[in-house]
């Protein structure tokens, strides 16, 4: 399974951690990748996408909500005015934080092969 960093570390590791638990002679593998990795190519089963699905030859199932937020600090607004739209976005400086590097292979992984 693959699934992007912060979905997969807030919403998976329980749900599969108790899935393991119940059927620990399922082999899973799940990566963690802000990367669009190629679920078919690199051999993925299942993969869990944040927004529309491109590819229509994938079967989709909504699992949860992604809402996505602009937060802002108040010394960073002080100076400066309050953007009121999406419009007025473009002109402001903006950071971000990320557990992984987006477009990287890598990210967090968490392996349980069964006992033989």
């Amino acid at each position: 399974m693959s699934a992007p960093v912060d979905f997969g570390s807030s919403r998976l590791i329980q749900p599969i951690t108790a899935f393991m638990a119940q059927w620990p002679a399922v082999e899973v593998r799940l990566e963690f990748s802000d990367r669009m990795v190629d679920l078919v190519d690199e051999g993925f089963d299942l993969g869990v996408r944040i927004g529309q699905l491109t590819d229509s030859s994938l079967i989709a199932r909504r699992l949860a909500p992604a809402p996505l937020k602009v937060l802002a600090s108040p010394a960073y607004l002080t100076p400066r005015a309050r953007p009121s739209t999406p419009m007025t976005w473009p002109g402001m400086t903006a950071s971000s934080i990320a557990t992984s590097p987006p477009q990287t292979s890598g990210g967090s992984s968490v392996r349980r092969t069964p006992s033989r």
